[in-house]
């Protein structure tokens, strides 16, 4: 199937039916300084993920605010919520582009959360959701973040499918009894049983030495049977929460697209020039502001059109900026990410830090 988007560019269009999305989690504790070890290690494979959600974005003591152009990934559109803010440290979610997602407003006092529509087969919808709940919120804020689980929950007759992840920071709970040691954490349980949703995490996803170790990374569901393949990954950079990837089980549309982009270097300029050659002054003569843009910029893509070529950009994954010592160095970071998952020991913990400070 053919769509001309126009003068500019073609694109074109085929629809799949897929089976699984493959998703990747991570509180990153500022993705920004992160974002070349995340690309290397996710985006250069010929399989990418379907779905990357990142919590803590921002450094704490960011000189500057962010701009959503500094952390754009060819592919993928992107969901922001709380960025660029002064107060808090952001959240965004990457969706592919092939994947016809649409952000979603759940009315709620609890601030940092993105909400995500991502239809599948027939009249079925996904709703996804990734929340960031600091680990120093009062009460309020926990009664809020139980508001926003229920209203989502609530919105059953449009979403047929409810997938969450984020950083809940609720270090005493046990998930495999699924109890807690607080009157908060207790209630949180309680609040997921009310909605049927389930809690999939079952190994530690932050590790420190001489900590206990703990599960704080969450990934919820309200169908355990469409969660698959959870890994357990050497985290980004110096954070010490794990990088989540997971496949979730499900049938829906994927779109792949082919771009043709306008090929300036081989364009006819000398044309192009003549072509625009115009008594701009009786052309725009009379005509308000917007009039004129209008007018200039018909004459312009009709000139366009004529003389610069098209071209369909190729294909870029496997490309990095990165030299090939420091993509060695991101491999055996994460080999002894390994060794020390396997023994547990300050040693293998040493080890380990030596290659990530390297990294």
């Amino acid at each position: 199937m053919l769509h001309v988007q126009s003068s500019s560019s073609v694109k074109l269009v085929n629809d799949f039916n897929h089976q699984g999305l493959c998703c990747i989690y991570t509180n990153a504790d500022s993705f920004m300084n992160k974002l070349d070890e995340f690309k290397t290690r996710f985006l250069c494979d010929a399989k990418t993920p379907d779905i990357i959600a990142i919590t803590e974005v921002v450094p704490k003591n960011m000189r500057y605010i962010l701009t959503k152009a500094e952390l754009n990934l060819n592919g993928y559109e992107l969901f922001p919520s709380n960025f660029p803010g002064k107060a808090k440290r952001g959240i965004i979610v990457y969706i592919k582009n092939s994947i016809n997602a649409t952000e979603v407003d759940i009315d709620s006092e609890f601030e940092e959360s993105v909400w995500i529509k991502i239809p599948l087969l027939g009249h079925d919808n996904l709703l996804y959701g990734c929340i960031y709940k600091s680990p120093s919120s009062d009460e309020s804020k926990h009664k809020a973040l139980n508001d926003l689980l229920n209203k989502a929950s609530n919105l059953g007759h449009n979403f047929t499918h409810i997938l969450i992840n984020g950083d809940f920071n609720f270090p005493d709970i046990d998930w495999e009894n699924w109890t807690a040691k607080n009157e908060t954490s207790t209630e949180f349980i309680e609040c997921l049983r009310e909605n049927f949703l389930h809690q999939m995490v079952a190994k530690p996803t932050r590790i420190r030495i001489n900590q206990e170790p703990s599960i704080l990374d969450l990934i919820i569901v309200n169908d355990l049977n469409n969660i698959a393949n959870i890994e357990h990954l050497d985290p980004l950079g110096a954070s010490d929460h794990c990088v989540l990837k997971y496949d979730y089980m499900c049938y829906f549309k994927y779109t792949e697209c082919a771009i043709e982009r306008l090929n300036y270097y081989k364009a006819d300029y000398v044309a192009l020039r003549q072509e625009l050659n115009i008594d701009w002054e009786k052309e725009l003569e009379h005509k308000n502001t917007n009039d004129m843009l209008k007018a200039f910029m018909d004459k312009f893509n009709q000139a366009v059109s004529k003389h610069v070529p098209k071209s369909r950009p190729k294909n870029s994954k496997g490309n990095t900026t990165l030299s090939k010592e420091t993509l060695s160095s991101v491999r055996r970071k994460h080999r002894l990410w390994e060794r020390y998952m396997e023994k547990k020991s300050e040693e293998s913990h040493r080890e380990f830090c030596k290659a990530r400070n390297k990294v």
